[in-house]
């Protein structure tokens, strides 16, 4: 190797250069990033829901679905066409998609929460979120929101049906004090979202480029405030990053969590982290009712992948989980118009409403009993609700959480839909 041809320079202070460089050149300085901690207020520790059984064995049975005549197919063409002389009984896809749009429209108690989570982007979180809501709205009307809770700019708005509404959360808070107001007009919400075809309202991230604002968890408190007063259910959106406070006040604030993810160990792997994260912050009752929907890609899965993914789901405290078809629409990066979603795609995402809704109206309920022994303590409890106790006299949580003490893994009741 040949001598260099030039000598060494000297290393550069560029610490005191920057000291000695005149006034008017210096580079503006870099503001620090404002402080985003989160700390769960009593109003966030309340919203806790008590864990619930798998919700296979909770999904309400069926009110003369399977002796009700036919609609589809030739079974509900003979039938049409006899005038009702004839009523063949339905077969089981009717069944089921009856017995599941009936689940949909269950009653539950006060405004309801649901958080879509997953931090690994492209994994469907915001087609997730957007399909739900339609698929609620289709079937229980308006006063179904999806919310876009990304702490800058999100996607919901580019995904959801174009509208002329261009108002953003950022709209929203400018006149949150009004629109929280008792004597607010019910109707001054629909001025900030965005309303599909399905009936389901969208409201928008910060879509400004060049905006610099951030929502944290004080935002979400002050939007929350407005969309419990007018609707009935927050379907919530939530960002990539679990470490930001919106995201944690979403955790807090959930009726439950619905983690959409594919058959990847990489997507497998960080939904694991972030139901650890959960139970580590005291959520766990959060993961064991949460439902886990996945999509198998469309050249399928590697067995060993599938039963790799099961078990560490399982082993994180999972009990419902969903796989759903492959959809392009949904998958397409495009605007997601619910009616062009396929026969099966459809069927699957209103089985995965109908758990949805079986979850909020049992834990609604059990959460309304326990507020009302609350106010009432000589109501506390029917002689058949009483749990059993322990052996120092205290009493049992509702169910075994699956995560504590290496308690036995059971398997999946895996729900197939649309295959």
């Amino acid at each position: 190797m040949s001598e260099r041809s030039y000598p060494m320079e000297s290393g550069v202070n560029l610490r005191s250069l920057r000291k000695t460089a005149p006034v008017e050149d210096a580079e503006p300085e870099i503001p620090a990033d404002e402080p985003d901690d989160f700390a769960p207020t009593e109003a966030d520790l309340a919203e806790a829901r008590p864990a619930l059984p798998p919700l296979s064995d909770l999904l309400p049975e069926s009110q003369g679905h399977e002796t009700d005549p036919a609609k589809w197919g030739f079974r509900g063409w003979v039938n049409a066409a006899s005038g009702g002389l004839l009523k063949l009984a339905p077969q089981t896809p009717e069944i089921t998609a009856r017995a599941a749009r009936e689940a949909v429209r269950q009653q539950w108690i006060g405004h309801q929460r649901i958080a879509v989570a997953n931090p690994k982007g492209g994994e469907g979180v915001t087609p997730t979120a957007l399909t739900m809501g339609n698929v609620f709205a289709s079937e229980r009307g308006s006063s179904v929101l999806v919310w876009d809770n990304n702490e800058a700019e999100g996607t919901l708005a580019s995904r959801a049906i174009a509208t002329r509404q261009e108002e953003t959360v950022w709209d929203l808070l400018e006149h949150a004090e009004q629109l929280a107001d008792p004597g607010a007009d019910r109707a001054a919400l629909s001025s900030f979202v965005r309303l599909q075809p399905t009936r389901a309202e969208v409201l928008a991230a910060d879509e400004d480029p060049h905006g610099t604002g951030l929502i944290g968890a004080e935002q979400c408190r002050s939007i929350d405030a407005v969309l419990r007063r007018y609707r009935e259910l927050t379907i919530i959106d939530t960002g990539n990053n679990r470490r930001r406070s919106n995201w944690l006040w979403s955790m807090y604030n959930a009726h439950l969590l619905v983690v959409p993810m594919t058959y990847r160990e990489d997507s497998g792997r960080v939904v694991v982290r972030m139901l650890a994260t959960l139970h580590e912050i005291g959520l766990s009752a959060l993961v064991t009712n949460a439902i886990v929907v996945l999509t198998e890609p469309l050249g399928g899965v590697d067995p060993d992948v599938r039963s790799r993914i099961h078990d560490w789901l399982q082993r994180a405290g999972i009990r419902n989980l969903v796989e759903v078809p492959f959809d392009p629409i949904l998958a397409g990066g495009g605007r997601i118009d619910h009616s062009k979603l396929s026969e099966p795609s459809i069927a699957a995402w209103t089985q995965v409403c109908a758990m949805a809704a079986t979850s909020l109206a049992v834990s609604s309920q059990r959460r309304g009993r326990e507020l009302r022994s609350r106010a009432n303590p000589q109501s506390f409890r029917r002689p058949e609700e009483r749990r059993p106790l322990d052996e120092t006299g205290g009493e049992y949580a509702d169910f075994d959480d699956p995560y504590a003490g290496g308690a036995e893994i059971r398997p999946f009741n895996t729900r197939r839909f649309g295959a």
